[in-house]
């Protein structure tokens, strides 16, 4: 790794044996390694490698490492301005273990990188949601607050979902795939409902009702997403999109800026959308996983029941969810 950086070596290889990485040491290689703020492929693994071993790092690494990973996946790779799927299983294959992301910093690299990216293939979308999934399952994700027992969403992690699931994708035609609906849906059932951080219901049912209305013709579709009134409120008192509830309505920061918009991209990001894998998918009941899920129950959730009202609303219903709401 180290070989196409002799003249580094030696400073490089003590941080490696260390395990610690000093505001000095950042400085360093930041001066040293970046050119431009774009890396090369042995820059990249050697950062990798510091993010993996050292257990001591000083607080400036984390902007240093998101921008200049960032720029390098963005920027340097082709095809310049997204990610394909190489990258992806590269990117993986560095920062997951076991399907599941390794730390907070890692997250949020995914999640700037879809920010970023111009179109991706929904493979780090669904490893992000698989990591908040077992973050609860295990009740030590990477997320979860320090001594966490229950299995209540917290704020990190729904702040997570909605980066995985890009609002900004949404607002134009996102593709919600039929794994990614049903982590979400996973991640909504298995969690502490009453508990859960304040944002998670709305979010949840902005997503199941993009996943449901899919396949829906253009123009019911699009009049459905401005007739929505899931959330209780009267027409006048919502947004006119069943996605807006994903890009507004969020605390602002000291200087009045939503996240959304403390590095939002200058485009917007697409998920790269597959042909309809069955016939059933392209008939609209691509959602037959969910009604067997939702017949199931003896009862539904309050989430669950807020979603389906929300669907009930809609001009246009996937055939498959028919009973469900019929009943």
């Amino acid at each position: 790794m180290l070989a196409d950086r002799v003249e580094l070596a030696e400073p490089l290889t003590e941080i490696i044996n260390s395990q610690r990485l000093t505001s000095a040491d950042v400085k360093y290689i930041r001066e040293t390694i970046l050119r431009g703020w774009v890396l090369s492929d042995g820059d990249a693994n050697l950062l990798f490698q510091f993010q993996q071993i050292c257990t001591d790092i000083d607080p400036s690494w984390d902007k240093f490492y998101l921008l200049a990973l960032t720029n390098y996946f963005i920027e340097a790779l082709e095809p310049v301005g997204a990610l394909d799927e190489n990258t992806c299983h590269f990117i993986l294959d560095k920062l997951s273990v076991d399907g599941c992301l390794l730390t907070d910093l890692d997250v949020t690299l995914i999640g700037d990188l879809l920010e970023r990216a111009t179109h991706y293939p929904e493979t780090l979308t669904l490893a992000g949601l698989y990591t908040v999934k077992m973050g609860i399952v295990q009740r030590k994700g990477v997320l979860r607050p320090p001594k966490t027992s229950g299995t209540a969403l917290c704020e990190a992690e729904v702040t997570a979902v909605r980066r995985f699931i890009n609002p900004k994708s949404l607002q134009s035609g996102l593709y919600v795939s039929d794994q990614a609906a049903r982590l979400v849906f996973d991640i909504n059932e298995i969690s502490e409902e009453d508990k859960n951080h304040k944002r998670w219901a709305n979010l949840f049912v902005d997503i199941m009702l993009a996943y449901c209305m899919r396949e829906a013709p253009r123009e019911e579709s699009t009049s459905a997403a401005n007739n929505n009134t899931g959330s209780g409120k009267s027409k006048a008192d919502r947004p006119t999109s069943w996605v807006s509830n994903l890009t507004g309505g969020w605390e602002t920061d000291a200087a009045g800026a939503r996240p959304s918009e403390m590095n939002a991209p200058s485009h917007t990001a697409v998920l790269e959308r597959p042909q309809p894998a069955t016939e059933q998918d392209s008939l609209g009941d691509h959602a037959a996983w969910l009604a067997e899920r939702l017949a199931s129950k003896s009862a539904y959730s309050a989430n669950e029941d807020k979603f389906l009202n929300s669907l009930a609303q809609q001009a246009w219903i996937p055939p498959a969810l028919f009973p469900i709401l019929n009943s």
